[in-house]
């Protein structure tokens, strides 16, 4: 999918930001699912699609993949957005 489209023109783009944004907050120790859903008051079945989709493109990935629960973080390609979104 296209970038521009995936965080500025499309429906849920401004959460797809808000989500890179709080994954970077936390990127040491890493974020999990109801976390973010909690941080950005909205469900976690919400949450989980717009965090499957970029983990989909390539801009978040599972810390602990067999884990419970999974911890995010950003990609090389999630921190690439980040200093795009900042300049």
């Amino acid at each position: 999918m296209d970038e521009s489209v995936l965080f500025y023109f499309s429906k849920g783009a401004d959460t797809r930001r808000e989500i890179i944004q709080i994954v970077k907050e936390k990127q040491e120790d890493g974020i999990y699912l109801s976390e973010i859903a909690d941080k950005l008051d909205m469900s976690h079945v919400a949450a989980r699609k717009h965090i499957e989709l970029l983990r989909e493109e390539d801009y978040l990935e599972h810390i602990n993949p067999e884990g419970k629960p999974k911890y995010l973080r950003l990609t090389k390609n999630g921190e690439r957005i980040l200093d795009e979104f900042d300049g």
